[in-house]
């Protein structure tokens, strides 16, 4: 064999060596701290906020993000106003501290139209877009009022056990 296919054999099984290497190296779980159950309710004019985000933003986030590798504590408000927080799942809830609970409630994004050709295949018919003045006024029906860590006024703490959070009680701007 001449030396350029020796070399080529030899790159491509190097390069097929890293790259098993890469694939199966396993990834780092995440280190979680203790989280504390935490439930709450969101109503905007006396009526329950259905599908309102409620994100706890910490008052002392730290200066390292390796802190909250998966995002801060969050959840979505039920049709009923109530909500639970998770922070690494669905509803396990938030590390104990001291929190600006950050509400917003998105308005239904219009739905496409469909519309089925001769083949039976489904096309996507232009739906029109939603008249908006701004980019949070258009998709927060509370105009980004309470979505704002400078400016809200809604502060929660998280003792070391179950949390039952006051209702919040907002307003339509």
């Amino acid at each position: 064999m001449n030396r350029t296919v020796v070399c080529r054999i030899s790159l491509w099984l190097v390069s097929v060596v890293c790259c098993a290497g890469i694939g199966c190296q396993r990834t780092k779980p995440v280190e979680r701290v203790p989280t504390f159950p935490v439930k709450g309710q969101v109503l905007v004019g006396g009526q329950p906020a259905d599908k309102a985000r409620v994100i706890l933003s910490p008052v002392n986030p730290g200066d390292d993000q390796r802190q909250w590798p998966v995002g801060y504590p969050r959840g979505i408000v039920k049709s009923d106003g109530m909500f639970l927080i998770g922070t690494y799942e669905l509803s396990d809830g938030a590390p104990a501290g001291d929190y600006v609970a950050l509400i917003e409630w998105p308005v239904d994004p219009p739905q496409p139209a469909t519309a089925t050709t001769d083949g039976g295949q489904a096309v996507l018919v232009d739906a029109g877009q939603p008249d908006v003045d701004d980019e949070r006024q258009g998709t927060d029906r509370l105009r980004g009022v309470y979505f704002d860590k400078q400016t809200s006024s809604l502060k929660v703490t998280v003792e070391k056990r179950e949390n039952s959070l006051s209702p919040f009680h907002l307003q339509l701007p």
